[in-house]
């Protein structure tokens, strides 16, 4: 189920949008972000995991989680990949 997101613990809030961010680690996992619907890609809908509505997403995350693990938290987004994000749905 894809809205599981919204009850992960490393789901993040994005200011002034209703999209949601996920800060799970995916550098350091070694492992594929999950595909998006490519409809909600072009919309700007699911930019993963900056800026993306769980809606869109095809593949079940493999690192879903309630508890949130301190060890594999992403601390800090690319700035530019962050602004990039922003600019993706307008």
């Amino acid at each position: 189920m894809k809205v599981k997101c919204y009850k992960c613990g490393y789901k993040g809030s994005i200011s002034g949008n209703a999209h949601i961010q996920c800060n799970f680690d995916w550098d350091k996992s070694g492992n594929s972000t999950p595909k998006g619907s490519l409809y909600g890609i072009q919309r700007g809908w699911y930019f993963f995991p900056l800026n993306y509505d769980p809606i869109w997403m095809e593949d079940e995350c493999q690192f879903f989680s309630t508890e949130i693990d301190l060890t594999k938290i992403k601390i800090e987004y690319d700035p530019l990949d962050k602004i990039l994000a922003m600019l993706w749905n307008k």
